[in-house]
């Protein structure tokens, strides 16, 4: 399927729109296409471009592949000791900006490489069901005791 805009291409209003696996994580949703642009242009952050046509659907992200990276994710910041150390220096004016954007950054970086590995089948979805199905199966004998 091919797209086009005419008139001034303008982001965020007048322009057909991608993005890189980098900034896909931002941008997800409960399909991801692959397109091949005409012409792109990066304009404020954004790929941009006159026209473009869908290549393909990522046959790899669907909802349980996107409730798996989910908990991925959710289970990299649950923890928080690092993260909210750097977030309370950050409030509290031990760290400047440009260090907090640099764990920000670290993290966006972490995760547009796992989902990555999700898309290209990566990830033993498996594997990690069992994981998961053996951490619940504890947290309920521990509350089983008296």
């Amino acid at each position: 399927m091919r797209r086009s805009v005419t008139g001034p291409l303008i982001a965020c209003q007048n322009a057909i729109h991608a993005c890189t696996l980098e900034r896909l994580p931002q941008w997800l949703g409960p399909a991801i296409w692959e397109i091949a642009l005409e012409e792109p242009e990066e304009a404020g952050g954004e790929t941009i471009a006159r026209a473009g046509t869908l290549v393909r659907r990522v046959e790899g992200w669907n909802e349980q592949t996107a409730r798996f990276y989910a908990s991925d994710c959710a289970s990299r910041v649950l923890p928080l000791p690092k993260d909210v150390h750097c977030l309370n220096a950050y409030a509290s004016a031990l760290i400047g900006a440009a260090a907090w954007a640099a764990v920000r950054a670290a993290e966006i970086r972490w995760q547009s490489q796992r989902l990555g590995q999700y898309l290209r089948g990566e990830v033993d979805l498996n594997a990690y069901r069992a994981v998961l199905k053996r951490d619940i199966a504890r947290a309920e004998q521990s509350r089983a005791r008296p």
